[in-house]
């Protein structure tokens, strides 16, 4: 039985322990759909900030309840890059799905790394959270042009510039390959890739999980990601997927599917991003492959 069907006894709920104020939201809470009165320890953040090559899209909203959370009166999401004037973020018109309520705007492209911080203001008697915080990497491109045509197997080499930079302490920051799209993509895959100090790489395409291309081949979209994971301000309760009370040194996670035991040879490798505050410089190309010979 849920706790909101015991609503109606105050002794049945304190047999199922849903006495006292909730430092997130939980079963035993009435659904959320506004921010207005709700504690800010029981509001879970989702936020992002991520660059295609234009400006920094800024995403921000809160999950949980209903799964559609809109900010009540009084209380604003803004952002700012690298200390300038704040700028707000606003309601995205309804699609119609009942996923979260985004609030988002589009900062100007930075040629160097971005610092991103959104400011959660609330209204009088609520806490505010200042100070959620990312850095989005520097903006770089993919130099190097794929071959007409990559046997299913072989090694796909891929160059970029500037190479990348780590990102500072306490930010998470790694490196990955997305697949999609094409007859021969299986699903869609996030994989890790490691660049030298010249911004190179070597993809063995036999573990990215590519169904035969047949006798036309297929074109697969390859997009390098360049993410880092920022904290959120402390005011929230939920700092990252990871258990932490703050994110810490907790990195991305590697799952090895197929193979023995675990190892890397016959299985590929799908990356599971930590939570917390995303930062995303992302480019895509356009590979052709072919049947083995």
């Amino acid at each position: 039985m849920s706790c909101l069907r015991r609503l109606g006894s105050l002794k049945l709920l304190v047999l199922a322990g849903c006495i006292g104020e909730p430092t997130s939201q939980d079963s035993c809470s009435p659904p959320i759909s506004s921010t207005t009165g709700v504690p800010t320890l029981q509001l879970n953040p989702s936020m992002s900030a991520q660059s295609y090559g234009t400006g920094i899209h800024v995403s921000a909203a809160f999950t949980g309840g209903s799964g559609a959370i809109t900010l009540g009166s009084g209380d604003a999401l803004t952002v700012s890059e690298n200390g300038g004037a704040p700028v707000a973020l606003v309601q995205e018109a309804a699609d119609g799905s009942r996923g979260p309520i985004h609030y988002t705007t589009t900062l100007p492209r930075n040629d160097m790394p971005a610092d991103v911080v959104v400011a959660f203001t609330r209204a009088a008697r609520n806490v505010s959270a200042p100070r959620s915080e990312v850095i989005v990497p520097a903006p770089f491109e993919i130099t190097s042009t794929p071959p007409a045509a990559v046997v299913l197997g072989d090694p796909l080499s891929i160059t970029i510039a500037p190479a990348p930079q780590p990102a500072p302490s306490p930010y998470v920051d790694f490196m990955s390959v997305a697949t999609s799209g094409g007859a021969c993509t299986a699903f869609p895959l996030l994989a890790p890739i490691r660049f030298d100090s010249q911004g190179n790489a070597t993809l063995d395409t036999s573990k990215l999980f590519l169904r035969d291309p047949g006798p036309n081949g297929c074109d697969v979209t390859f997009q390098i990601r360049h993410e880092t994971r920022g904290p959120y301000d402390p005011a929230f309760a939920v700092q990252a997927d990871t258990g932490d009370a703050g994110l810490g040194d907790a990195g991305p996670r590697v799952l090895i599917l197929g193979g023995d035991s675990g190892a890397w040879d016959g299985g590929v490798a799908l990356l599971v991003p930590p939570g917390g505050f995303e930062g995303l410089q992302a480019r895509s190309t356009i590979v052709h492959f072919v049947q083995w010979h």
